[in-house]
C-alpha cells in the first residue's frame, strides 16, 4: 500500500518536471478541474493511466478522489467511468491515442 502512494506520488511529479510547468508557492490554487486525477490541473492521458492503474488494483486513491471517479453516478468506479474519462480526455485533444 504505501509503495501504491510513493508511486502515484512519483509519477505526479515526473509529470509535472516533464509538463516544464513553474510551480510557486504563493500563486493561487486553480479551480479543480472534473477528471483531473494527478491534481496538474489538466485533464489528459496520465490522469486514464491513474484511472486504469486504480480500477485494477495497482494504484490507491484517496477517498475523496474516489467518490469524484464514479461519473456515470451508478455508485461503482468501473471501465464504464474509464470510458467516460478517456471520451472527455479525447474530446480536449489531449488523448488522441487513448
Amino acid at each position: 500500500m504505501k509503495r501504491n502512494r510513493i508511486h502515484a506520488a512519483l509519477l505526479c511529479a515526473a509529470l509535472l518536471l516533464s509538463s516544464g510547468a513553474q510551480v510557486q508557492a504563493d500563486t493561487d490554487v486553480p479551480a479543480k478541474v472534473v477528471g483531473d486525477l494527478t491534481g496538474d490541473g489538466v485533464m489528459n492521458n496520465v490522469d486514464v493511466i491513474v484511472m486504469q492503474k486504480y480500477i485494477l488494483g495497482r494504484l490507491m486513491l484517496p477517498q475523496t478522489l474516489i467518490a469524484e471517479l464514479d461519473f456515470n453516478d451508478d455508485g461503482k468506479v468501473n471501465a464504464f467511468d474509464l470510458a467516460v474519462l478517456k471520451r472527455w480526455v479525447a474530446q480536449q485533444g489531449f488523448g488522441e491515442n487513448v
